[in-house]
C-alpha cells in the first residue's frame, strides 16, 4: 500500500502480497491503493471519508463480494470496477472478467504506461457516464418541474372555468372542493361567507359534515371562533347551510378538524374580507411554492366569484320580492303558480289560490295620503305572513291586491284559512304616518281538486271571479268559485279581465253585480 497526499484512492480486494507489489509499482503517485481481504466490505463512513475513484478485484474476490449481503455492499455500486488477472488466472477467470460489469481488465505483463492508460480510460468512461447521469437527472428534474407547472396550469384552467359557471354559493363550494383536489390532497372543505362592509350581517356556514354529528359541531365551533376574530364587534347572525360533497371519498365523510391539517384561508375582494375557507388535508408536508401560488390565485378568483354570487342573489331577491311589502313579487308569483299547477296536475295533488283585495283602499289613499297607504300595505302583508303556513306562498299582485298560493290544499281548507285571515285583518288597526287605520278585505278562492286538471290562467280567472262576487256581496267576505260556477254565464274560450287590471266600470256597477265575467 502506498500513500501520497492529495492523491486519489483506489480500493483493491483479494490481492496477495505479490499482486499488491506488482500493481503498486504500476500506479503513479496520483493514486493511493488500499488493500482489503476477499469478502471484507469497507463501510459507508469509509466510503464517504476516502471517496475511492476505482475498485480493483481479483475474480475470486469479485465472486466473494457478490455473496455479501446487498444492504452491506450497495454503496460499492457507485464506484467503477476493474478486474485484475495474474499468470495463474484460468480461462474461466478470463470469461468471468469479460462477463462482469468491469470497465477494464488488467492482465499480467502490462507496462506502467499501458496500465495507467487503462486506468485513466476506465476513469474517463466513468466520468462520461456520470456526466450522462447528471444530464439525465437534470432533464428528469426539468421535466418534473414542467409536469408540475402543467398540473398547476391545468388546475387553474379547471378552477376558473368550473367555478364561474354557476352563481349558487353552495354549488361553488362543491366545485371548489373538486378542483382543489387536482392541486393537493384535499379531504374536506367548509366555508363561512358574508357580505362585506356590513356591521349587522348574516353569515352563512357551509358545513359538509353530517348535521348533528360531533364533527359538525366541531367545525361549527372552529368556524365561529374564526368569524369572531374576522368580524370583531360586528353583530352577526349565523345561518347553517349543510352541504354535501358528492365526490368525497367515503372514508373522509364526516371528518372533524382534528382528523388532518386545517388550512384557514381568508377570502377578500378589494381589501374587504367576505369569508373564510377551511380546507382539511392529510399532507405531512407544506405546499410547494407552485402549489401555494396557484392556491392564492384560485382564492382570489373564488372571492370574485362568490362576490358576484352575492350580487346576483341581491338582484334576484329584488326581482323576486316586492320592495314595499317584503313578500314575493307578481313576476315571481307568475313563475311559481305555473310550476305548482304543473306539479298538482302531474302528481294529482290539490292546490288552492286566494285572491285578496283591500276594501275601499282608494279612500285611504285619498284621505290619509299615499304614504299612509303604503304603511297599510306593509301591515296587511305582515298579517298575511303571520297567518299562513310556512309552505304557503304569498305575493303582492298589484296595487292593493294580494294572492296566496296554497300547495296540497283543497279549496274548502283554503276557505277556512281565508276566514281566519279576514277576521285578523278586520280586527287590526294599522299604524300609519297619518294615524291608525282600520279596514276590511275581500277574498276569492279557486282550486284544483285531486285528479282534476287546470291551467294556471284558469285558476287565476276563477279566483278573480270569486273575488268580484265577494266585492259585490257587500265586501269583507270570502267567496269560493265552485259555489258560483252555476250562477255565472260563461262562454268557453272568451277572455276575462287580466287580474289586477283596472276596468271602466264604476264602483256602484260592481256592487250591483252588473259586471259580467266570462271564462
Amino acid at each position: 500500500m502506498r500513500r501520497s497526499q492529495n492523491a486519489r484512492t483506489i480500493w483493491s480486494f483479494g490481492f496477495d502480497g505479490e499482486t499488491e507489489s506488482r500493481i503498486g509499482k504500476l500506479l503513479d503517485n496520483k493514486f493511493n491503493m488500499l488493500v482489503y481481504p476477499s469478502g471484507e466490505v469497507p463501510g459507508l463512513p469509509d466510503f464517504e471519508s476516502q471517496q475511492p475513484c476505482l475498485i480493483m478485484f481479483t475474480p475470486e474476490a469479485h465472486r466473494a463480494m457478490k455473496k455479501v449481503q446487498r444492504s452491506k455492499s450497495k454503496h460499492l455500486d457507485y464506484i467503477p470496477h476493474a478486474m485484475v488477472l495474474d499468470d495463474n488466472s484460468s480461462q474461466e477467470d478470463m470469461e468471468y472478467a469479460i462477463d462482469s460489469d468491469s470497465l477494464a481488465i488488467l492482465r499480467p505483463g502490462l507496462s506502467r504506461s499501458a496500465f495507467m492508460k487503462k486506468i485513466n480510460a476506465a476513469l474517463e468512461i466513468e466520468a462520461v457516464q456520470l456526466d450522462a447521469l447528471r444530464m439525465t437527472r437534470e432533464i428528469y428534474l426539468e421535466r418534473e418541474i414542467l409536469d408540475r407547472k402543467n398540473e398547476v396550469l391545468q388546475f387553474l384552467v379547471s378552477f376558473l372555468t368550473q367555478t364561474s359557471v354557476g352563481l349558487d354559493p353552495e354549488a361553488i363550494i362543491r366545485t371548489t372542493f373538486s378542483c382543489l383536489r387536482l392541486l393537493f390532497p384535499v379531504r374536506s372543505i367548509q366555508a363561512a361567507l358574508w357580505k362585506p362592509g356590513v356591521d349587522n350581517c348574516d353569515v352563512e356556514l357551509f358545513i359538509t359534515a353530517q348535521e348533528g354529528s360531533q364533527s359538525f359541531e366541531s367545525w361549527r365551533n372552529l368556524m365561529q371562533e374564526q368569524i369572531s376574530a374576522a368580524l370583531p364587534g360586528a353583530d352577526y347572525l349565523l345561518h347553517l347551510r349543510p352541504t354535501d360533497l358528492p365526490d368525497q371519498e367515503e372514508e373522509w365523510q364526516g371528518v372533524a378538524p382534528v382528523d388532518g391539517h386545517v388550512l384557514i384561508l381568508p377570502i377578500s375582494v378589494s381589501g374587504q374580507q367576505i369569508g373564510i375557507i377551511f380546507i382539511l388535508t392529510d399532507m405531512d408536508r407544506s405546499l410547494s411554492r407552485d402549489q401555494a401560488l396557484a392556491l392564492n390565485s384560485a382564492l382570489h378568483f373564488l372571492a370574485l366569484t362568490l362576490n358576484n354570487a352575492h350580487n346576483f342573489q341581491d338582484v334576484k331577491q329584488q326581482a323576486d320580492f316586492d320592495s314595499l311589502t317584503g313578500i314575493y313579487s307578481r313576476r315571481h308569483f307568475e313563475k311559481r303558480i305555473t310550476e305548482e299547477v304543473e306539479r298538482a296536475n302531474r302528481m294529482h295533488h290539490p292546490l288552492a289560490l286566494i285572491f285578496c283585495d283591500i276594501d275601499h283602499f282608494k279612500q285611504i289613499n285619498d284621505s290619509k295620503g299615499h304614504q299612509a297607504g303604503d304603511d297599510v300595505l306593509r301591515g296587511v302583508a305582515a298579517t298575511i305572513r303571520d297567518i299562513i303556513r310556512e309552505q304557503d306562498y304569498p305575493a303582492r299582485y298589484g296595487g292593493e291586491e294580494f294572492v296566496i298560493l296554497l300547495p296540497r290544499t283543497t279549496p274548502g281548507r283554503a276557505v277556512t284559512l281565508a276566514e281566519r285571515l279576514r277576521l285578523a285583518i278586520g280586527s287590526a288597526c294599522y299604524d300609519t304616518i297619518a294615524g291608525s287605520v282600520c279596514l276590511t278585505i275581500s277574498m276569492g278562492i279557486s282550486g284544483i281538486m285531486s285528479g282534476e286538471e287546470k291551467t294556471s290562467r284558469r285558476l287565476l280567472q276563477e279566483a278573480d271571479i270569486a273575488l268580484y262576487r265577494a266585492k259585490s256581496d257587500s265586501r269583507n267576505c270570502v267567496r269560493e268559485f265552485s259555489g258560483l260556477a252555476g250562477e255565472l254565464a260563461t262562454k268557453p274560450g272568451s277572455e276575462t279581465r287580466k287580474p289586477g287590471a283596472k276596468t271602466n266600470a264604476t264602483e256602484e256597477d260592481e256592487l250591483q253585480g252588473k259586471r259580467k265575467v266570462a271564462i
